[in-house]
C-alpha cells in the first residue's frame, strides 16, 4: 500500500536559472498562518527546495503551536544557552523539558508514522542580531548538516517563530538578540525518493559563496575561513536513511588553479558526542574558493545493496567574495568575541 503514495523526484531536473527564480508564490498550508516569520522562512526554504528539484516544505499548524510556545518562553526568560531547546521545569510558561516532551502534549496535524518508517523531529535554533527569517534560512543552508534537514525529501511539515530578547545581564536595547526556532517533521524512508544523489551546490548554480567561517568550538578549524562546503545526500525508496551506507570511492574539486584540497566529513557534532549520518557526506574545501570562477566537483559513490556505482559531476560558479572579516559568528571557544550569529540544533 505504501507504494500508492511514493513519488519520484529527479534532483537534477530543476529548470530554474537562479535561486530567486525558484522562489514559490505561496507556502503549502499558509492559509491558516498569520505568523510573518513562518511565512518568510518557509517561503525562503521553498526557494532552495524547488531549486534542487524537491517539493516545497509545507507548514504545520501543530508544529507552529510548539515553536510559538517555546518562543514565548524564551521571550520571557531568555534561552538557557547553550542548550537552546530546553526549558526549566517550574518556570512560567513551561511546556516541556525538550521538544519530544512538548510534542506529546499536542495533537499533531501530520499523518501518523507507518511501520518501517523512522519519524524524526528536527529542532533547529539560531541566535543573531538580524531579525529576518530569510537570513536565518540562508545561514542554515551554509551549514551542511542543517542543510541535510532542510533539503530532505521526507519533509512532512514545519513551524517557525522568531522572538527578540535581552541576554542575561543586559539592560539596553542595543543588546537585543533575535532567537529563531524551526521545528520540522521528517519521514525516512520518504514518500519522495531520489533517483540520483542530491548534490548542493547543484549543477549549474551561480553565485555560490566563496567560503564560510567555522564557528563550532569542537571543530579543528574553529576560527578559520574555509571554502564553501559541498554536500551529497542519498535517499532510497523503502530504506531508512540510517541503513544507507554512502561510500565514497573517490572525489575531487577543481577550479581555475587546479585541484582544491577537500576533507570528507560525516556526522553531526553535538556536545561531546559524534552522531554519524550515513546517507550524507560533506566535502569541505580547506581554503576559500576564488570569487567569480567556475569549479567542477566529481565523485564516485556506492550506497545501494547491489554495489552499483554512481558517478556525479557538478559545475558551479562562485559569486563575489564576502564575509572576509572574522567579526560575526566567532564562538568564544575560537578565541573571538561572540558576534552576530551562533547556530545550533537541539
Amino acid at each position: 500500500m505504501r507504494l500508492l503514495w511514493i513519488m519520484t523526484v529527479l534532483a537534477s531536473c530543476a529548470e530554474y536559472a537562479t535561486l530567486d527564480d525558484a522562489c514559490p508564490k505561496r507556502v503549502p498550508g499558509q492559509a491558516s498562518v498569520s505568523n510573518e516569520a513562518a511565512l518568510e522562512g518557509l517561503s525562503r526554504l521553498g526557494c532552495y527546495r524547488q531549486y534542487v528539484g524537491l517539493k516545497q516544505g509545507s507548514h504545520s499548524d501543530s508544529l507552529q503551536e510548539l515553536v510559538d510556545s517555546h518562543a514565548a518562553y524564551v521571550a520571557f526568560h531568555g534561552p538557557p544557552e547553550p542548550q537552546l531547546h530546553v526549558q526549566v521545569p517550574g518556570e512560567e510558561g513551561y511546556t516541556g523539558l525538550n521538544v519530544l516532551e512538548r510534542i506529546r502534549g499536542v495533537d499533531l496535524d501530520i499523518r501518523p508514522a507507518q511501520d518501517g518508517i523512522e519519524r524524526t523531529y528536527w529542532d533547529l535554533h539560531f541566535v543573531g542580531t538580524q531579525g529576518k527569517a530569510e537570513r536565518v534560512i540562508d545561514r542554515w543552508m551554509d551549514d551542511p548538516m542543517v542543510r541535510s534537514v532542510l533539503l530532505h525529501p521526507g519533509w512532512l511539515g514545519g513551524g517557525l517563530e522568531m522572538v527578540d530578547y535581552l541576554p542575561e545581564g543586559s539592560e539596553t536595547e542595543g543588546e537585543v538578540l533575535t532567537y529563531t526556532n524551526l521545528l520540522a517533521a521528517i519521514d525516512s524512508p520518504s514518500a519522495v525518493t531520489l533517483q540520483r544523489p542530491l548534490v548542493y551546490p547543484r549543477d549549474g548554480q551561480t553565485g555560490v559563496p566563496t567560503g564560510r567561517w567555522i564557528v563550532q568550538g569542537d571543530d579543528a578549524y574553529c576560527g578559520e575561513r574555509l571554502g564553501y562546503p559541498l554536500s551529497v545526500l542519498v535517499v532510497e525508496d523503502g530504506t531508512p536513511d540510517s541503513a544507507l551506507e554512502l561510500v565514497v570511492e573517490g572525489a575531487s574539486l577543481h577550479g581555475p588553479d587546479g585541484a582544491v584540497a577537500i576533507e570528507e566529513r560525516r556526522g553531526w557534532a553535538y556536545g561531546d558526542e559524534w552522531s554519524e549520518i550515513t546517507n550524507q557526506v560533506v566535502f569541505q574545501p580547506l581554503e576559500p574558493l576564488a570569487p567569480r570562477e567556475t569549479y567542477t566537483f566529481e565523485a564516485a559513490l556506492l550506497w545501494r545493496g547491489d554495489g552499483e556505482r554512481e558517478t556525479i559531476s557538478v559545475r558551479f560558479e562562485t559569486g563575489p567574495d564576502g564575509d572576509l572579516e572574522p567579526d560575526a559568528g566567532m564562538a568564544e571557544s575560537c578565541g573571538f568575541e561572540v558576534g552576530e550569529p551562533t547556530a545550533g540544533t537541539g
